[in-house]
């Protein structure tokens, strides 16, 4: 995998994979963020097995390929890293940033041990009336008062 994106949008999306990722999870593997750089850009995906987040970066692939990587160690590093392009290479298990001066690595391990989170087709929309909403919610208000 090699490519190059930009500093500000892959820190949104990590910061949006931090969220999902739990403090210990019993998995190592789900303290990872999933980087998959295909011809439609970064992809991102996080979980913690009861929630999944993906996310798209617009970036140039030089390469496609993927790797997993500590979400949090990586959201602080891109973080610390000056705004402006990015240049992001997985050698392996080890993921290389090189931004504006700086180099830096991360270790992190085969995308294989990444769960695969499911994917959802668009369905019909369901249109419902205002004053529809409106009744069922006066009908289940009392369930909420304490």
């Amino acid at each position: 995998m090699k490519l190059s994106v930009l500093q500000e949008n892959l820190l949104k999306d990590l910061a949006s994979s931090v969220r999902v990722v739990g403090n210990k999870p019993q998995i190592p593997v789900l303290s990872h963020v999933l980087l998959r750089a295909g011809k439609s850009g970064l992809e991102v995906q996080a979980t913690n097995l009861e929630l999944g987040w993906r996310g798209w970066v617009g970036a140039s692939v030089e390469e496609e390929g993927e790797i997993t990587v500590p979400v949090k160690t990586l959201f602080e590093l891109v973080g610390n890293l000056g705004t402006g392009k990015m240049e992001l290479c997985a050698d392996g298990p080890l993921l290389k940033l090189v931004s504006s001066g700086v180099k830096a690595s991360v270790n992190g391990s085969v995308a294989e041990e990444f769960p695969v989170l499911p994917s959802y087709e668009q369905e019909e929309a369901i249109i419902l009336k205002s004053n529809v909403i409106k009744n069922l919610i006066e009908k289940s208000v009392f369930a909420t008062a304490g």
